[in-house]
């Protein structure tokens, strides 16, 4: 599992603008009542990425997961995986609506 403090401090407040960013890059929304963002993008062949984000409330800070398959180091290794997931939040933060 990756963290990522980007998207907290990006999308804190911002659940619509998250939304819309992963819409623009195809992503494929997850119904997880337990997150207020959960979605699923087609990194590669065999290597789907579970994004899941949950905003700030009063009683805890926003917090993002990028998770990968435990197969997904079958076809590609870790220090890869890790570029794939700093990738996808580049490529989210450079596509806010508003």
């Amino acid at each position: 599992m990756k963290k990522s403090k980007v998207f907290e401090t990006t999308f804190a407040g911002r659940v619509d603008a998250l939304k819309a960013a992963c819409a623009k890059m195809d992503a494929k929304f997850v119904d997880e009542p337990a997150f207020d963002v959960a979605c699923l993008f087609d990194m590669l062949p065999r290597i789907p990425v579970f994004f899941r984000f949950n905003d700030r409330d009063d009683t805890f800070p926003s917090q993002t997961s990028i998770l990968f398959r435990q197969s997904a180091e079958k076809h590609i290794d870790m220090e890869c995986l890790a570029i794939g997931g700093t990738y996808l939040t580049g490529s989210l933060i450079g596509k806010p609506d508003g």
